[in-house]
């Protein structure tokens, strides 16, 4: 347990294998603030270009991090749904 507690405060996060991502066949939709200093954008045009072909959309907010969970218009959680309910009945 130690361990595990040590290892969140590294100064690196632990190395992902994208592909295993990639290769699920899960479509993937990415939701990114213009504002946002918790994931900067060139990290998340990064993990783009990794996942290919299974990025779908991406949608680009407003504001910051904190927009996903104190945003007054909740219109984005609209197109969650939606991509959601698409990419649900393409598999039946």
């Amino acid at each position: 347990h130690r361990e595990k507690s040590r290892s969140l405060w590294l100064n690196q996060a632990p190395e992902i294998d994208i592909t295993k991502v990639r290769d699920l066949g899960i479509p993937i939709v990415i939701y990114m603030a213009h504002d946002d200093t918790i994931t900067f954008p060139k990290d998340v045009f990064w993990l783009k270009r990794q996942l290919g072909s299974a990025v779908k959309n991406t949608v680009y907010l407003d504001g910051g991090h904190i927009q996903y969970f104190v945003r007054k218009d909740a219109n984005y959680l609209k197109s969650f749904m939606r991509y959601i309910n698409e990419f649900n009945s393409t598999k039946e």
